[in-house]
């Protein structure tokens, strides 16, 4: 458990001889991915008529590309501004969603996989040694 009382995901990598090292930036990155994929599974199943919205569905196919292209990163580094696009796309998905919504009482899913994608994007900025 986090400090926080919650479940945490502790990232790392795993050297070719099976030592643990430090996440990189690029790992960070899908963690966050990870969560907000979480955050979208968590109101899909809190929305009044779960699975219902093919937006919903555009978005977690959109995080998932983005999650794979994420982990072909390291063997095309000109893909960094498809993702950090990418990533641009996925929050204007979700902010149609969040207009569109009518319980307030979901906000805070949109607020969490929003917070996720913009620690995504700055995990990416730093790992691609790219400024703001």
């Amino acid at each position: 458990m986090g400090d926080d009382g919650h479940n945490t995901i502790r990232p790392f990598t795993r050297k070719y001889d099976g030592a643990v090292s430090e996440p990189q930036p690029f790992d960070r990155g899908l963690v966050a991915i990870g969560r907000a994929e979480v955050a979208l599974a968590e109101l899909d199943a809190n929305c009044c008529v779960p699975g219902r919205s093919p937006r919903m569905a555009r978005l977690g196919e959109t995080l998932s590309s983005i999650r794979t292209r994420i982990r072909e990163l390291g063997e095309d580094p000109a893909a960094g501004d498809d993702i950090i696009a990418g990533l641009e796309d996925a929050g204007a998905q979700i902010g149609s969603l969040q207009i569109g919504c009518c319980a307030p009482s979901r906000l805070p899913f949109y607020t969490k996989m929003l917070k996720e994608l913009s620690a995504a994007q700055r995990s990416l900025s730093r790992g691609l040694d790219r400024g703001h």
